[in-house]
């Protein structure tokens, strides 16, 4: 019974190893360029963490603009969430590739020179995207769509 009950606690506390941080582990972070326009740059954003791999943005975090900004991403940055607030127009440069499961846009979104990739079936809804140099590739439907460069769209562009 000892050996069962230790067994129990060993696999309970496995489980919690690896559930807690993706539950625990997400970040609301709001974009305000304190610094420059990198993405990866931790004073660019709210809350500012401290310095390392977990001081902006990553994977399962959400990302807000909520102003005009242009954010330099040379990176490869992956988020849930990609929001753009109402008066929000955001310019994407650097040459980096964004992913986003969701993207929520309720202002402009472009993408310069740069890659948005938006995989989580819901595309991008609402406002405008404009798409210079870069590429722009969504699952599901996009609202607005301006284009000079490349986009790839598996479902409804609602042009």
């Amino acid at each position: 019974m000892k050996l069962l009950n230790s067994f129990r606690y060993m696999v309970f506390s496995l489980i919690l190893l690896f559930v807690a941080p993706a539950v625990w582990g997400q970040v609301t972070y709001t974009w305000n360029g304190a610094t420059n326009q990198n993405w990866d740059e931790s004073t660019n954003w709210t809350p500012s963490g401290p310095p390392g791999p977990l001081a902006y943005p990553v994977a399962g975090d959400t990302a807000i603009f909520n102003n005009v900004y242009t954010v330099d991403i040379s990176s490869h940055p992956t988020v849930a969430t990609l929001t753009i607030e109402g008066g929000g127009n955001v310019t994407l440069t650097g040459g980096g590739i964004l992913t986003a499961s969701n993207v929520t846009n309720d202002g402009t979104i472009a993408v310069g020179g740069n890659t948005l990739i938006a995989t989580g079936g819901t595309g991008i809804t609402g406002g405008t995207v404009t798409i210079g140099n870069g590429t722009l590739d969504a699952t599901g439907t996009i609202s607005t769509l301006a284009s000079t460069g490349n986009a790839t769209v598996d479902g409804n562009t609602g042009l």
